[in-house]
């Protein structure tokens, strides 16, 4: 028992030493550092960032498929940074008369080297993590794995989302799933503005 809880401390300090070399590979200033710590600062990945804080409304259509009406949700949310580094949604929106809650977390993770995306909300007990590029004018395309258009667990597919910015107030989101015959397909637009 003694033994391998020895070898699972080891191995729990192997790794942080891994992850500490890696992370100070990607850090703007590595060369300084606050008794012993690295000291990061944010760099051009972070700083699009800022331009999300503040309080958003937004509507989100969905398409429901030929000869029928799109689905329409509205919501609201407000952006906030954590340090620098992230910037945290807190969102609530109406979908089929039914009032929902999410969280995001958005930012450029030095380790895996791409601006990355975690969602979570109230209508599914899954995370959605989503990786990929931001350019410099903002426009993010991102994909991840989740469940197919059936919400089969068992059964992971791809999914990417477009992100745009239309002017400094107002952006865009579009979501697609990669269906089995390789085609993209739409499942939501959404378009969000300033409220604040």
């Amino acid at each position: 028992m003694r033994k391998s809880m020895l070898v699972g401390a080891v191995a729990t300090v192997l790794a942080a030493a891994v992850v500490f070399c890696v992370a100070q590979d990607g850090m703007e200033d590595a060369g300084h550092s606050t008794g012993g710590m690295p000291v990061f600062k944010a760099g051009p990945e972070q700083e699009g960032l800022k331009r999300l804080v503040g309080k958003w409304t937004s509507e989100m259509t969905m398409p429901m498929g030929p000869g029928m009406p799109d689905m329409k949700s509205t919501g609201s949310s407000e952006i906030t940074m954590v340090g620098e580094f992230w910037a945290v949604e807190r969102a609530t929106f109406n979908m089929m008369d039914t009032e929902m809650a999410g969280l995001g977390i958005y930012g450029y993770d030095i380790v895996k080297k791409a601006h990355t995306s975690k969602w979570v909300d109230s209508y599914a007990p899954y995370a959605m993590d989503i990786e990929g590029t931001v350019d410099k004018d903002g426009k993010m395309v991102m994909t991840g794995m989740g469940p197919d258009m059936a919400m089969n667990v068992d059964n992971l597919t791809e999914y990417k989302m477009v992100g745009t910015w239309v002017d400094d107030d107002t952006r865009t989101m579009d979501m697609f799933i990669m269906m089995p015959d390789g085609q993209e397909m739409k499942i939501w637009s959404m378009t969000a503005k300033r409220a604040e």
